[in-house]
């Protein structure tokens, strides 16, 4: 659903979704007041989308690099999570890169800890981290650990890893939000698989109660945990009926299409009175034809070989992007 009705867009901002620069100046309101036209936003959507599939392509290929330095990490679930969170890098969240612990940045919560590829390499795009550092992944005492570590990484504003405990963290920072009367957004990604977890259901039931409508969810629902599909592991059903029946706002796209993407976020981001989860059907190894769908490349690094490979099919695919 495109919000061309609804979607406020000031077009002097157009050309900051792909730059460094904070989203908005930090003593504006979050909607700025210049509405364009309905077919204006549709062109600014579609040429924003072409450029955020070309920046997925280019993360794509940072990911494959620090996994082939460090010789390990888990390449699958970054890739099936790398159109998600370019867009909501390069596109929606508010931060400032000069300003990390800007208070009135969007906060962002890897709960998939394991595929922190994925935003080192944005971090290290924005401007986070130095460029340096992408060789460091899983080093000892680099600011790249093998999972997200809020003191030690410029941009991270969570520590994660052991999974099932994202959620409830960005319920904390919503609350927070509301007591201070703040308006910044706090999003969370998890993984289908981390849904088994009992804690998840638990944020789940808190967030609905205290009708957290700037906390936003966004399932990376690639069917696979670790070596197995999920259901094989523990079914956990019709995901988005059961989040609907705890009241929360549910939103279900192709989470490798960009334009469902943006749209799903924006969206997202005037839900009056509930919670909203972005449930995305994607695949694992999205982007490399031997990795796709399969779970070998779930924590295995692919080797010399498959490298050379990868490379030169995410820079196929990145070539097709019209």
């Amino acid at each position: 659903m495109l919000l061309d009705n609804i979607y406020v867009v000031n077009k002097m901002e157009e050309s900051r979704h792909l730059s460094n620069e904070p989203a908005i100046d930090k003593k504006s309101t979050r909607v700025n007041t210049i509405i364009p036209s309905s077919n204006e936003i549709r062109t600014m959507k579609i040429r924003i989308s072409h450029d955020l599939e070309k920046k997925s392509t280019e993360i794509r290929q940072k990911i494959v690099s620090m996994i082939s330095d460090a010789h390990s990490g888990h390449i699958g679930g970054c890739f099936s999570a790398t159109d998600l969170v370019t867009v909501l890098y390069y596109y929606k969240m508010r931060i400032d890169p000069k300003l990390p612990q800007w208070k009135d940045r969007d906060r962002f919560i890897l709960s998939k800890g394991h595929a922190v590829p994925v935003l080192y390499s944005i971090l290290i795009e924005k401007g986070f981290i130095h460029d340096k550092e992408v060789s460091q992944l899983r080093k000892l005492n680099s600011q790249l650990q093998g999972h997200p570590v809020m003191h030690l990484t410029p941009g991270v504003d969570m520590t994660t890893g052991s999974l099932g405990m994202g959620l409830s963290a960005g319920c904390g920072m919503a609350i927070a939000a509301k007591l201070d009367n703040k308006t910044y957004k706090t999003y969370v990604l998890l993984g289908d698989g981390e849904l088994q977890e009992g804690q998840i259901w638990e944020a789940v039931m808190t967030a609905s109660h205290f009708h957290l409508n700037n906390l936003i969810a966004i399932i990376d629902k690639n069917n696979l945990q670790s070596d197995s599909p999920v259901k094989s592991v523990s079914n956990t059903g019709n995901i988005s009926e059961q989040l609907k029946s705890f009241n929360w706002n549910v939103i279900e796209i192709d989470g490798h299409n960009i334009r469902e993407i943006m749209d799903a976020l924006d969206l997202a981001e005037i839900s009056y009175s509930k919670p909203t989860v972005i449930v995305a059907d994607t695949c694992k190894g999205k982007g490399v034809s031997f990795m796709e769908h399969n779970p070998t490349f779930h924590a295995i690094p692919p080797n010399n070989e498959e490298i050379d490979i990868a490379f030169t099919e995410i820079n196929q695919n990145g070539n097709n992007v019209a």
